[in-house]
Formats: C-alpha cells, structure tokens, sequence
C-alpha cells in the first residue's frame, strides 16, 4: 500500500465511499482519500472559505451526481461544494449552491456569537444521509431534518442534542423472512 504522510489524524465524523474511492475526514481542513483498487493514498484541501468553520459543521457527501462535495454550515448558511475537474482536467472546488436556513427554519438564535453555546455556533450539522439528500440539524429550538433537493424541512425532536447523528435506512423483502404457515 502506498502511504502518505496526513496533515492530521482522521476525524469521527462518517467517512464516505464515491465510484472506488473512500474519503475520510481529518481532523483538519483536509479530507484523506484511499483508492481502493490502485491504493494509492493522497489528501484533499478543503475549499479555504472552510477553514476557519468549525470542524463538526464541514461533512464529505456525496453529489447530485454522485461525486465528492462537501457541505459546510456558517452561522445560518449551509454551503454545498463539489470536487470537479475543469476543462484542463484539474481538480478543485466549485461552490454548488447556498442555501439561508433562517428563511426556513424559526431558529430562534439571532446572535450567531451567542456566549451560552459554550463557543459553539448556534446551529450544526450533526449528520446527513447521503443517498436521500437529508441534513440533520441542531438549533437551539430542536433538531431538523432537510431534504436538499425539494428544500423541505422538519422538525424532528426537541433536545439538546451535542453528538452526530448517523442515520441508517434498512429494507426486507415482504415475506422472504416470514415464518411458514
């Protein structure tokens, strides 16, 4: 296996799988990438508008079109990023789409420097699931999911939820594991 040295050590937060390649979150603005069939091991730069967010409000997704993106909360405005060759065939950062939050949600947190939080900015993304589309998001007056593609949001519970949320689907085929009659 071919290695390279990581600019942090890899992060809690969900890695994912795109076409053969796992991407991990480090604990730093770099996403540590592992081709599985050559095995080569490299590192990504997160777009430097993310820099400075906090780490738990950056996640690696998947695109619309099944591709790296990332999405990066700021105050009430949630970015969506893909990872996209130009015409010359080298790879960066295009900025998808912003979406304002505070015109869907009633946060009910104005003052994004809000001292209560404990240095935490007011709202966060806790977790997505990549195949549907869905953000899971903390406010202080609940946790919300969003769907990106219809831009429809729901309240899910109230709680002061502070952990990432790692949402699973689940399926059965209807009387495949029935008992016999």
């Amino acid at each position: 296996m071919a290695s390279s040295p990581t600019p942090s050590g890899v992060d809690f937060r969900p890695s994912i799988l795109v076409r053969n390649i796992l991407y991990c979150p480090l604990k730093s603005k770099y996403i540590l990438a592992l081709e599985l069939v050559t095995r080569r091991l490299y590192h990504i730069e997160c777009p430097p508008e993310t820099h400075d967010v906090y780490r738990r409000n950056v996640h690696v997704m998947k695109t619309e079109d099944g591709g790296l993106g990332l999405a990066a909360l700021t105050g009430f405005n949630l970015y969506l990023w893909a990872w996209e060759a130009d015409a010359e065939g080298v790879a960066g950062w295009v900025l998808l789409k912003v979406i304002e939050l505070d015109k869907f949600l009633s946060l009910e947190a104005s003052n994004p420097n809000n001292s209560q939080l404990g240095g935490k900015p007011p709202v966060r993304i806790l977790g997505l699931v990549e195949n549907d589309d869905l953000v899971f998001i903390w406010t202080k007056t609940g946790v919300f999911v969003v769907q990106l593609k219809l831009m429809q949001f729901k309240k899910v519970f109230e709680a002061d939820v502070s952990a990432s949320v790692y949402p699973y689907t689940g399926f059965r085929i209807a009387g495949a594991f029935g008992c016999a009659k």
